[in-house]
């Protein structure tokens, strides 16, 4: 067991499936999660809490709708959960990568990087791979022109870990530019 964020969690995950629970609160819960989530102790006690299907409910519901804010702090949670070797599988299992997919497509630059580092992260699953490029590939391709060069760079290693499975390379290039494809698989050439 960890320390105090391992306390906590259960409690937040509770308050967040709780219906009479307002915005600010789930805003609160979500950060907390957020904080306990950037220890190998604190990803335990979420997933051992069921972190990943609260924050995908939540994700569904009309507060997350409605602030940017919220879907930001799980976008980051859940960032945090799937660059974690236990927290990746079962953000995977519990269909997080529709979820995500969206977030991509985000006014907020903020929220796109926690969405497509995400996705980095659950790229390193073979699993992963063709269910990422399914749902995200337009999105991937398009991130590699953001401003931001985390989002940018976030987008380019999805990709490349994509495309170590033939079917999802597949599917990506269908939707690259010639430009695009001398970028993602041979970096020297855009130098």
């Amino acid at each position: 067991r960890g320390g105090g964020e391992c306390e906590v969690i259960p409690s937040v995950v509770k308050m967040l499936g709780d219906a009479a629970t307002g915005a600010l609160a789930l805003q609160r819960g979500v950060d907390t999660l957020c904080n306990c989530t950037l220890t190998d102790g604190g990803i335990f006690a979420a997933l051992n809490a069921g972190v990943p299907g609260a924050l995908l409910l939540l994700l569904g519901g009309d507060e997350a709708r409605r602030s940017s804010d919220l879907r930001m702090a799980t976008a980051r949670c859940f960032k945090n959960l799937c660059q974690h070797t236990y927290g990746k599988v079962q953000a995977l299992e519990g269909g997080v990568i529709p979820a995500l997919a969206p977030m991509l497509r985000s006014q907020e630059s903020d929220i796109r990087m926690h969405a497509a580092a995400a996705l980095m992260g659950l790229t390193l699953e073979h699993e992963a791979k063709v269910p990422v490029m399914e749902a995200a590939r337009r999105d991937l391709v398009a991130l590699l022109r953001d401003p931001s060069p985390f989002i940018a760079e976030n987008a380019l290693m999805a990709i490349q870990n994509c495309c170590e499975e033939p079917t999802a390379r597949k599917l990506v290039m269908e939707v690259m530019s010639a430009r695009d494809q001398a970028f993602v698989f041979n970096p020297q050439v855009m130098a």
